[in-house]
């Protein structure tokens, strides 16, 4: 019995120290800190040892690529230390295809979320524009050594962004030729198959199926279990009218089929946090999630916004302060933060999110509202006018931000105010939400400056 007792407490100290040894390889914090200290040399080798290992046993290939995501970050400063890194060791696949990843997450970030009719000309130039220096960068690596999966991985990423059929196919050929037991290739070419990016979900059954006869030669194919039910779910709900609880059933399928896929629990709490509105469970699903991918901004940014939701500030605030220390200039984040601040009177805090914001997000009504709610607070009368009126140019504004346009107009005695509190009016008269005194000054104030002739 005693025997048996060491025997376990060796092999839970044998599970720890090696789970203890993975969590630490893919700990942002530790690869921000050697490249902002200029150690390259350690950089290269403790990547090289994580290559190393994962040749030896595939198994472990997902680790080196979570340690490189730790520079899917936009901070501005980061770009000019992987140049220096790239500039003092030419030579690494490491320094170019953390480069690489660096300008690939700016180029999702200037595309920005919206639909590409609501994106303007600018934001695509800038996403090619980066997604340019990212395949320079991931095409070094590649060719330097083939056996090295990550570049393959973000390689897809653009390919597939850019619609280039031809060029993925070829890409994903030439990576599975090489790589043919690849988690991190077959798990992103899933990605690919979903019917909303051109696939199909007989496409996607099919090429699961072909998979799951390597599980035996590496177990870790064994993440994509599930994610058939999950695309059927995200089908769902881009109807506009769909089941709501048969979704959350394929959700639940997928977590029942594999417990340990963040990304499951990531779309079943945005389900209970969008279409139930039930907070709690989001936030439970959500917490889950960051059990899995502890330092993933997406994770932290989501929760952020339930608690912003149930107005518990210090709670919001902390997990997107966490989620920007990891990508630093992402819009959305800045835009929540940007709204904490505001719904707490920092008013000076989230004027500086919302314009930070607007440095990859360029078609952003919301940032563009909320700075013309800031400088008509500031009475700042006139910029408060002229960024309404760019938020409405982006997305048709509602009654209460045409109130603010008319009030900052009167208050510069710009005769524009009297064409806005008519505007103001007509939304009034859809919304049926208006203050009766607010639309009542301003259609007095616009009668009278027509009357005794101040405004035509």
């Amino acid at each position: 019995m005693k025997i048996i007792v060491k025997f376990s407490i060796w092999i839970l100290f044998l599970f720890t120290y090696l789970n203890a040894d993975v969590l630490k390889s893919i700990d942002k914090d530790i690869w921000l800190k050697l490249i902002e200290e200029k150690q390259y040399e350690k950089l290269d080798s403790k990547l090289q040892i994580l290559q190393d290992k994962y040749i030896d046993d595939i198994t472990k290939e997902r680790t080196l690529l979570l340690a490189l995501k730790s520079f899917e970050n936009s901070s501005p400063k980061l770009e000019y230390m992987l140049e220096d890194w790239v500039k003092n060791k030419p030579n690494s696949i490491f320094a170019h295809t953390a480069l690489g990843i660096y300008h690939t997450n700016l180029a999702f970030l200037s595309r920005g979320t919206d639909f590409i009719t609501k994106t303007n000309q600018k934001q695509i130039a800038k996403m090619y524009a980066h997604f340019r220096k990212a395949k320079d960068e991931l095409q070094f690596a590649i060719d330097k050594n083939p056996k090295f999966t990550v570049p393959f991985a973000y390689m897809l990423h653009i390919h597939m962004a850019n619609g280039n059929d031809k060029a993925y196919k070829k890409i994903l050929d030439k990576a599975l030729l090489l790589n043919p037991l690849s988690s991190n290739i077959r798990y992103n070419h899933l990605s690919s198959l979903q019917p909303k990016w051109g696939g199909s979900l007989k496409k996607l059954k099919k090429f699961m199926a072909n998979t799951s006869k390597l599980y035996e030669k590496n177990r870790v194919l064994k993440r994509q279990k599930g994610y058939y039910q999950y695309v059927q779910a995200d089908i769902l709900r881009l109807k506009k009218v769909f089941d709501k609880n048969r979704q959350i059933e394929y959700l639940n399928e997928a977590i029942k089929l594999n417990p340990n896929n963040e990304k499951y629990y990531i779309s079943r709490g945005d389900s209970y946090y969008f279409y139930f509105k039930d907070f709690q469970k989001a936030i439970d699903d959500y917490t889950k999630a960051l059990k899995l991918s502890p330092q993933n901004s997406y994770i932290l940014g989501s929760r952020a916004k339930v608690y912003l939701k149930l107005k518990q500030y210090y709670k919001a605030l902390t997990d997107v302060n966490q989620a920007l220390k990891y990508d630093r200039l992402a819009p959305d984040l800045l835009r929540l933060r940007g709204k904490i601040y505001y719904e707490t009177n920092k008013e000076n805090k989230a004027f500086q999110d919302y314009t930070d914001s607007l440095i990859y997000g360029n078609s952003s009504n919301i940032a563009h509202t909320y700075l013309g709610y800031i400088y008509y607070l500031k009475k700042n009368y006139a910029l408060a006018s002229e960024e309404l009126i760019k938020a409405d140019a982006i997305d048709d504004g509602d009654a209460q931000d045409w109130y603010y346009i008319t009030a900052s107009q009167w208050h510069d005695r710009d005769c524009k105010f009297v064409k806005s509190a008519y505007k103001y009016k007509a939304k009034c008269d859809k919304e049926r939400s208006c203050k009766q005194e607010n639309l009542e000054w301003a259609i007095k104030s616009a009668e009278f400056a027509k009357a005794n002739g101040v405004c035509k």
